[in-house]
């Protein structure tokens, strides 16, 4: 029997991060009301997100902080109860074009194939599609344990090796994103996992290499499956974020001596023999190959080989995003039934489960809207530090909002004036900064919704008080504050602002 939406959970992991989690969730309902969503969640269950969990259908599994991506992955794959499980991270945002209907067609009718991965488009600015850009990480592994050297080449470096299932194209590598659906019995039949030691880094090539080099399952990227990646800039999650001893775990566990990445570039914590000099690339004789005619690789668009083995373009992205009509949509976090999608969309889209919402009044974007005394009275704003407020230093404050106006504000959409985030701040009964940092909203105002905001904090320690607001760029703020006492530390001798 085919499978259907019926053999699909969605599982993430998520870390102090409730204004993405809230967003994936919202944009995931938004497009797959009734498919079973899991998340583990590395912290104290907070009454504010086990409200949202409940009121959205999220099975949640609450860990100790920083327990690990890894811990968390292996907890959800083990907890699915379906066919198949799409693994996501917390700061993806689904669209109409998240449609998995064609994975799940590929791994029913391709039983090598155990893994598809879909495409994802970093997103920097939420108004709008147009600056989005493609990530290019899909590549093949070569390990030679020997010598102790570890290769990753994108898949781009090789001509495409093709797989068709129905209408359906994909292309079989060696790894792909954090954005797949796999066959639960990978973990539930082979045992195959993440390795619960990797808290961050270094996790994602050992689970890929560690497929390849123990199992028969072929791993595929799949193109058509498309998701978005935001990432809001947090002080508090940088920090965990970037560090760096998954690296060397890596190397220890495979005996790896050097890593040299898809990009051409060391691994700078996964090198043993970093001591050694490095050859050059005149030490070798260079012979002419087909490299550079396809240089660009997928980049503007897949290639394809004719029978005499001449490159040509083929098989371009759905809607020919780079410079075609699609690519000019605009993304908004609201439609009007009340998920995540697009403003403009210059070619039908269908998600499955649309319309399934009631419709909902929907304020006109952006506008003067946020300046009527009706909606400010609608409008509560609860602020919470996230870091400490070192002086010097960016820290991180979460933003509730709390909006009672029965309507959903949109915050994201193209309009003649900027909304965001930001904040006086105070010490005595004079005002130290006027207008600090602003911060683009990290979703629309629904009825309660989480956001960031970065503070820069002032270069004299001391006492202060910071006051939060909606400001509305070129006009005026919204006037809605909320006010928090907040105790600006010295900096430590030597640290960079």
């Amino acid at each position: 029997m085919r499978a259907s939406l019926d053999d699909l959970s969605i599982c993430f992991a998520t870390l102090d991060r409730p204004y993405c989690a809230q967003r994936l969730i919202r944009s995931i309902r938004s497009h797959y009301p009734e498919v079973p969503i899991l998340v583990a969640d590395q912290g104290a269950p907070e009454p504010e997100i086990e409200r949202f969990y409940a009121a959205h259908g999220v099975e949640a599994r609450f860990l100790s902080a920083d327990a690990g991506v890894s811990r968390c992955r292996n907890i959800l794959a083990g907890s699915v109860r379906t066919k198949y499980l799409m693994i996501c991270d917390d700061d993806f945002i689904f669209s109409p074009e998240t449609d998995v209907s064609g994975a799940l067609h590929i791994l029913d009718e391709d039983q090598e194939v155990g893994v598809v991965g879909g495409k994802l488009f970093d997103i920097t600015d939420l108004r709008s599609l147009q600056e989005a850009q493609d990530r290019y990480w899909e590549c093949f592994f070569f390990y030679d344990p020997r010598n102790g050297l570890f290769l990753s080449l994108p898949v781009h470096a090789f001509r495409p090796i093709t797989r068709m299932s129905g209408p359906h194209r994909y292309y079989l590598c060696d790894a792909v994103m954090n954005f797949a659906v796999l066959r639960t019995a990978i973990f539930t039949e082979l045992g195959h996992g993440w390795d619960d030691r990797f808290r961050c880094n270094g996790e994602h090539e050992d689970f890929y290499l560690a497929l390849k080099m123990n199992t028969q399952v072929r791993v595929a990227y799949f193109p058509d499956l498309v998701c978005y990646h935001h990432a809001p800039r947090d002080v508090a999650y940088t920090a965990v974020r970037d560090r760096q001893e998954g690296w060397p775990l890596f190397a220890e566990k495979w005996g790896i001596r050097q890593y040299v990445d898809r990009e051409g570039a060391w691994r700078p914590h996964c090198v043993m023999d970093e001591r050694q000099p490095l050859l050059t690339d005149a030490s070798f004789a260079r012979e002419p190959d087909f490299t550079g005619r396809y240089g660009q690789g997928w980049k503007p668009g897949l290639v394809g080989v004719e029978s005499d083995g001449r490159l040509y373009p083929a098989d371009p992205m759905p809607g020919l995003r780079h410079g075609g009509a699609a690519h000019e949509r605009g993304l908004v976090a609201i439609c009007r039934d009340g998920g995540l999608g697009e403003v403009r969309s210059l070619r039908p889209t269908h998600a499955p489960g649309s319309g399934r919402h009631g419709g909902r009044p929907v304020l006109t974007p952006t506008d003067l809207s946020l300046l009527r005394d009706d909606v400010r009275d609608g409008l509560t704003l609860h602020a919470c530090p996230k870091t400490a407020f070192v002086a010097g230093g960016l820290a991180s404050v979460l933003i509730t909002v709390e909006n009672r106006t029965g309507r959903v504000i949109p915050m994201g959409a193209k309009a003649p004036f900027d909304v965001y985030f930001s904040y006086h701040l105070l010490r005595g009964q004079g005002y130290a900064v006027w207008e600090g940092e602003r911060s683009r909203p990290i979703s629309d105002l629904f009825d309660r919704s989480m956001h960031l905001l970065l503070v820069r904090c002032p270069d004299e320690p001391g006492s202060y008080t910071l006051e939060v607001d909606i400001l509305v760029d070129g006009l005026a703020w919204a006037s809605v504050p909320t006010r928090i006492a907040c105790v600006v530390a010295p900096a430590e001798p030597g640290a960079a602002a």
